[in-house]
């Protein structure tokens, strides 16, 4: 397999307190979805019946998925984060209820790609990825024409992929991906990246605990497929 640039940053933080710790150890592989096996619909992978499915690359600390399982109970999501600090956050929220919903993938989504089938995810949503501000490091970007392609094929039609962002410039560079892939229509979001004409968050994206610390303004695009 062709070695994958990395688009994220760290692995690991500060050490797990014993508590997490072990939570890590018993409860994610519980959860943990087996990039090797093969998946006919997404809808099996949980114990309980769904009726929706969503997926979340970069979840940070989870605060949004957690969010998302209180308001929508009968949503299935699955979570990509391969920090294992925030891995471990989005754990000791959750209820037995919410692992009945909920299965992760903690490192690379894109290892995800060859085992996910078409057509069935309702959403995805990539919330203040890394926007690598260098020139040289833009390569690290997540988004991506290539990326953004991959991920068409898995949803369904009409499906949506939500994002937000607090990095100025990287809102004109998002734009311009989706300009280059004419099987998305941009349905809400900033037109440029001037912050006083974005307008305000959706009622139905739950804060973040990074955007909550964000000193600027953030914004937040819904490009539907076509």
């Amino acid at each position: 397999m062709e070695k994958l640039l990395q688009t994220f940053g760290r692995r690991r933080g500060r050490k797990l307190r014993p508590h997490l710790q072990e939570l890590y150890d018993k409860l994610l592989p519980q959860l943990r979805l087996d990039s090797q096996q093969q998946i006919s619909r997404v809808f099996s992978l949980f114990s309980t019946k769904v009726e929706e499915v969503w997926l979340e690359i970069g979840f940070g600390g989870g605060e949004h998925i957690k969010a998302q399982l209180d308001i929508n109970p009968q949503l299935g999501i699955i979570g990509c984060e391969p920090f294992a600090n925030g891995v471990a956050n989005l754990l000791k929220q959750l209820t037995p209820e919410d692992t009945q919903r909920l299965r992760l993938h903690d490192n690379d989504v894109r290892q995800l790609f060859t085992i996910l089938p078409e057509q069935q995810l309702s959403r995805i949503y990539i919330l203040f990825p890394d926007p690598w501000p260098k020139a040289r490091h833009h390569k690290r970007r997540l988004i991506q024409v290539d990326f953004i392609n991959q991920l068409l094929p898995l949803l369904k039609p009409e499906g949506q992929i939500r994002i937000g962002t607090d990095d100025h410039p990287y809102v004109d560079y998002i734009m311009d991906v989706f300009r280059a892939i004419p099987q998305f229509n941009q349905l809400e979001g900033p037109t440029d990246s001037d912050p006083a004409t974005w307008p305000s968050r959706p009622e139905d994206w739950p804060q973040t605990r990074y955007e909550r610390k964000a000193v600027t303004k953030a914004g937040f695009f819904v490009f539907q497929k076509g």
